[in-house]
């Protein structure tokens, strides 16, 4: 931070990592999440971990429904049970008795999980009282799927509609909505759901921001490399040419039919890493795979909203000399000027084009990448779109003063130039204590 003039160090690492966090904070707030958890989570001593930040992301105002699936534990019962199934296709007939052990199964899962809402342990941050309440109740009503290839499905059923206002009424009140993977039929018979459709139905009817998978595995790998972010084109080529490798290829489908229908974003996370849920969603990068039918990535101009963030993301480099000092009225001044790159909400690269129309020249300034992203083409990218706007301005020069990059835009075409070549103006505020070395490219052709 600057204080007349002179930078001082953040306090200590809670204060800058808060700092860091909390444009992911304002950014989702009041945002909707829809969570498919898978049920085998219950099973694990993790569960408390994710309990406990599932409530922060609720303390924070994001709103939250939780689909909890009980596929692997029922399967697992039905083993032990000497239970098995008929098959049609992909789906399981559930008879009369499979539904007995099914009922079993996903009453205890929910029951652990509301259970673990109430449980605090000892020396934890968040109390009963000032932590989120967990609703669950009949807000989805089934159908069977009846006949399929002749086989008549039974108790094999699929969404026939929500209580959407009962939901909603529940995420107003600030609770924690918990839908389990079975549904009554307009009989009262009960039938099983596949929990997956489940949450992808109710992520589209309420249109959410994000629908969140919580998996055992840990990512999405196509052709052996894991992918960090994938766009809806993509992931439909990599499975019709069989490219997704993993249990997740049967997550896909279902993920790009939601972006295609309204949701923002299908994210993939393992539920084995503590606190991974929050460093998917509060970090530049995170840990699982996103899927999204929008781009990652939007390079635009900057706006007033832009000037914290652009501040932040260049004190780094003017507290190692890189840049000169700016102020919030500085930016604020020369805002016109400015491009950002936004990824996921928030400003990663920034660079400024100061204009002397006059004389057919422009100055390149103020280049900074956040140090996540440095190598991964942002630099190009930003000063790409410095030189096309320049030429629509009919500029005929650009030039560029830096103490540290010179070699950098030597690589891009810039050569070697004086303070001579400089504008007037702008060598009258020419430090010659800094040094800076001038670099220049014609841009008339």
């Amino acid at each position: 931070m600057m204080e007349n003039g002179n930078f001082f160090q953040e306090a200590d690492a809670t204060v800058s990592l808060l700092r860091q966090v909390s444009p992911y904070f304002l950014q989702h707030r009041d945002s909707l999440f829809v969570i498919h958890l898978d049920g085998g989570v219950v099973e694990r001593p993790i569960l408390q971990n994710l309990v406990r930040d599932l409530m922060l992301l609720s303390a924070v105002g994001i709103r939250i429904i939780v689909v909890f699936g009980a596929e692997s534990l029922i399967a697992t019962r039905f083993v032990k049970n000497n239970i098995t199934p008929s098959k049609v296709k992909d789906f399981t007939v559930f008879d009369a008795n499979c539904m007995k052990h099914v009922k079993e199964v996903v009453g205890s899962i929910r029951l652990s999980i509301e259970s673990s809402f109430s449980y605090v342990r000892e020396g934890a941050p968040m109390r009963m009282g000032a932590t989120a309440k967990i609703s669950s109740g009949n807000f989805v009503l089934a159908k069977a799927k009846g006949v399929i290839d002749g086989q008549e499905m039974l108790f094999s059923g699929e969404l026939r509609s929500l209580d959407n206002e009962g939901i909603s009424q529940r995420l107003d009140r600030g609770e924690i909505v918990l839908v389990p993977p079975v549904g009554p039929g307009s009989s009262g018979e009960l039938f099983n759901l596949d929990s997956r459709l489940l949450a992808s139905e109710i992520a589209i009817k309420f249109q959410s921001h994000k629908l969140i998978f919580l998996h055992e595995e840990e990512e999405i790998s196509c052709d052996g490399s894991v992918i960090r972010q994938i766009g809806v084109k993509q992931a439909e080529l990599a499975l019709t040419t069989k490219q997704i490798e993993g249990e997740l290829t049967k997550y896909l489908p279902i993920a790009t039919r939601c972006c295609r229908k309204g949701v923002e974003r299908v994210h993939f996370i393992s539920y084995l890493t503590d606190g991974a849920i929050l460093r998917e969603l509060f970090t530049r990068d995170g840990v699982g795979t996103m899927l999204s039918d929008v781009p990652f990535d939007n390079l635009r101009s900057a706006t007033r909203a832009d000037i914290a963030e652009i501040l932040e993301l260049i004190k780094p480099m003017q507290e190692q000399g890189m840049l000169l000092g700016r102020t919030y009225d500085d930016l604020l001044k020369d805002l016109d000027d400015f491009i950002v790159i936004v990824r996921e909400g928030i400003v990663v690269a920034t660079a400024a084009l100061h204009q002397h129309a006059e004389l057919g020249q422009g100055e390149v300034a103020c280049v900074a990448v956040h140090h996540d992203y440095r190598g991964d083409e942002f630099g190009d990218m930003l000063l790409g779109e410095l030189e096309l706007r320049a030429h629509i301005k009919s500029l005929k020069n650009l030039f560029v003063l830096t103490t540290h990059a010179a070699d950098w835009f030597e690589e891009r075409g810039y050569s070697l130039g004086t303070k001579a070549d400089l504008p007037e103006v702008r060598r009258e505020t020419y430090s010659d204590e800094r040094n800076s070395t001038v670099l220049i490219k014609s841009i008339s052709n």
